[in-house]
């Protein structure tokens, strides 16, 4: 499952959907961030683990607003 919301997260970049968008409009539609500051909104996408307590693998979504407070950026941080 996690696997298709790592791909439908890649369409959402590719379609430029978010850019433009102010943070309210983000939240809206992609629902609460897992951690947020003025300049950026962090969406957890897949965290995979292994055998230990630590993940193996982690995704997130970051989203980038300019000085407008508009989507600028977004892209998949691993």
């Amino acid at each position: 499952m996690t696997d298709f919301r790592e791909k439908m997260v890649g369409d959402l970049i590719e379609s430029d959907t978010l850019i433009g968008m102010n943070r309210e409009q983000v939240i809206e539609l992609l629902g609460l961030p897992e951690s947020e500051n003025k300049t950026e909104l962090e969406y957890l996408i897949i965290e995979k683990y292994g055998f230990d307590i630590d993940p193996e693998y982690i995704s997130n979504l970051i989203v980038e607003f300019d000085d407008n407070g508009q989507v600028r950026n977004c892209k998949i941080e691993r």
